[in-house]
């Protein structure tokens, strides 16, 4: 069983929360250059780093509890063959 997820919202089954995650860094900002293919401008763009709310909400989108829970009902359903193996892929 593959597993692949890019999903930035999750309405969690559980709680009925609804999560965004983010890509920002952890720790500190990131500054880099970056390039408008629209103009063609050469600019320096910065990211500021995320808080523990975007650390948890994005951990909560992205971490797995939902691959956890699905092989999980699967498995409870009878519907995964013997030594079945899963894999995340990204």
């Amino acid at each position: 069983m593959i597993y692949s997820l890019a999903s930035p919202v999750r309405l969690h089954p559980l709680t009925g929360v609804l999560h965004r995650s983010t890509l920002k860094p952890i720790g500190a900002k990131f500054t880099n250059k970056t390039v408008d293919f629209h103009t063609g401008n050469v600019t320096e763009v910065s990211i500021e780093p995320a808080n523990e709310e975007d650390i948890q909400n994005t951990v909560t989108v992205m971490g797995g509890e939902d691959w956890a829970m699905w092989m999980r009902a699967l498995k409870e359903e009878g519907l995964l063959a013997d030594g079945a193996q899963t894999i995340a892929y990204s």
